[in-house]
């Protein structure tokens, strides 16, 4: 299998956002794989230095055989709409509604008006949100709003996902749907990173734990 992403020794810190201390790590293609470890060892953050969003990163990060260190912005954000990407520090954005928040970025991506539309309404379906698709985000409950995030992630028409802490905050309820949907895609041989301290979910058969180092 042909490795999407890679790690190696990654050390970053960032105050307040923990730290990461020589991290290595691999994800094959078709993969799930989870980052594990309790709050505040670096998870979140070792996502973020993988999408490029840590310029302190120290050692080597790639996302598709490129070196994420050495790409220009241009070269960075074309590498970065081949990945959905959740994360409590990228939020929904409040002046859209619901539907908006999932049409906007899929257009950004190719995607024509109504197709975007009717993407959008089946991925809100999937979660749960279609009775709120027309609201805007002061309507919602912190945790609708988080569901909001994944679903926008997964509307992404890629192969590739990343998501840091996607359990965080939501109800038992809204953590079936989350893990469902993360499950169907796994089947249909997308390939996503994961974060969590959810230890019920990489107990999964198909999910591949990768536990956090330990910081000196």
């Amino acid at each position: 299998m042909s490795v999407w992403c890679r790690l190696d020794n990654l050390t970053v810190k960032e105050l307040g956002r923990g730290h990461v201390h020589e991290l290595s790590l691999e994800v094959n293609a078709g993969e799930l794989v989870c980052l594990h470890g309790p709050p505040g060892v670096g998870k979140s953050l070792a996502l973020r230095a993988l999408m490029g969003f840590c310029a302190e990163a120290q050692g080597k990060i790639y996302l598709h055989d490129e070196d994420v260190s050495s790409l220009d912005h241009d070269e960075l954000m074309r590498l970065r709409q081949t990945i959905g990407y959740s994360c409590i520090h990228a939020p929904p954005l409040s002046n859209l509604t619901v539907q908006q928040n999932l049409v906007v970025p899929l257009c950004m991506n190719g995607m024509t008006f109504d197709e975007a539309n009717e993407r959008a309404s089946v991925v809100l379906e999937e979660f749960e949100l279609s009775e709120n698709a027309q609201q805007r985000l002061t309507a919602l409950t912190a945790q609708k709003i988080h569901l909001l995030s994944v679903a926008r992630c997964f509307a992404m028409p890629v192969n590739y996902y990343i998501l840091a802490e996607p359990f965080r905050a939501m109800s038992w309820a809204q953590i079936k749907l989350t893990e469902q949907a993360i499950y169907r895609r796994v089947e249909d041989n997308k390939s996503i990173l994961v974060c969590t301290d959810n230890r019920k979910f990489i107990e999964h058969e198909k999910c591949r734990v990768v536990e956090m180092p330990v910081v000196p």
